[in-house]
């Protein structure tokens, strides 16, 4: 399953839904990529299993520094998951707009 691409995705927060941009790519079982939120755009490192991704960012919030782990699934140019924060999961989904 090829997972690179750059996806708009829409996260469905406690505070209503937010729109990003996730880009992957993948070397192997490695994922990098970057992800361009309302808070910001973070560089990651996590891992790809088949159609399986997962990675962790650190991230600043109001509330100060936050680690959260996002795990997902692509399913030809769809994307959806959970970002898993210690404030309770957020699901998002999204779909591919290009690729590499």
């Amino acid at each position: 399953m090829v997972v690179d691409g750059v996806y708009e995705i829409t996260m469905q927060t406690p505070m209503g839904k937010h729109r990003g941009k996730l880009t992957l790519k993948t070397s192997g079982n490695v994922l990098t990529g970057t992800n361009e939120t309302p808070l910001g755009t973070m560089s990651f490192t996590g891992t790809v299993e088949d159609d399986k991704i997962q990675w962790t960012e650190r991230i600043e919030t109001p509330m100060g520094s936050v680690t959260i782990t996002c795990k997902g699934m692509v399913e030809g140019d769809k994307i959806s998951g959970q970002v898993i924060t210690p404030f309770g999961n957020i699901p998002f989904e999204g779909e591919r707009k290009s690729g590499e």
